[in-house]
């Protein structure tokens, strides 16, 4: 195949192809549908000790985040993504109630857990985060000298990811 459609056959033979005796198929045992899971109304509450305010930046790319599992609960279900109204997919069984997330790359996330009881399962908890460990470019500094001894500093820099919520400045006397 030269990827240009040239015709490669060189060449055509008749063939003929004898098949002796039925051939049989093989039929598949019916299999059970089983009704939909109830839906529990319980819903996990996720904390994280690093990364505690959902709407806030954080420079650290590594997230820990915690949950209280219920006794009944026979699993737990968990999902990272960049959607915010994901199902959860990876499960765990026994039951966790934390997870630490390394190296999470700069940008926004969700993580999604519910679990799961012999009963049915519970709605999905969304929890977002929101990493940013690229430093500001373009800082500037340009102080002006005051006509009574004082003086005015104006600070500028550039963050695509985040944006520049604030400076913090310190004055030695």
């Amino acid at each position: 195949n030269d990827g240009l459609g040239t015709n490669v056959i060189s060449g055509k033979f008749p063939t003929t192809i004898t098949i002796n005796g039925a051939a049989s198929i093989p039929v598949a045992a019916p299999v059970e549908i089983s009704k939909p899971v109830a839906q529990i109304n319980k819903a996990l509450v996720v904390t994280s000790s690093t990364h505690p305010q959902q709407k806030s930046w954080y420079n650290n790319s590594t997230v820990v985040l915690s949950w209280n599992v219920p006794s009944d609960a026979v699993s737990v279900k968990t999902f990272l993504g960049s959607h915010s109204d994901s199902d959860t997919s990876v499960m765990y069984k026994p039951t966790i109630s934390n997870k630490t997330i390394d190296k999470l790359e700069d940008g926004v996330w969700y993580f999604h857990v519910n679990y799961q009881t012999t009963s049915g399962s519970s709605p999905v908890t969304h929890y977002r985060l929101q990493i940013d460990t690229v430093n500001p470019k373009n800082f500037s500094l340009n102080l002006e000298k005051g006509s009574q001894g004082g003086a005015t500093a104006t600070l500028r820099a550039d963050d695509s990811l985040s944006g520049v919520n604030h400076f913090t400045v310190s004055v030695d006397n």
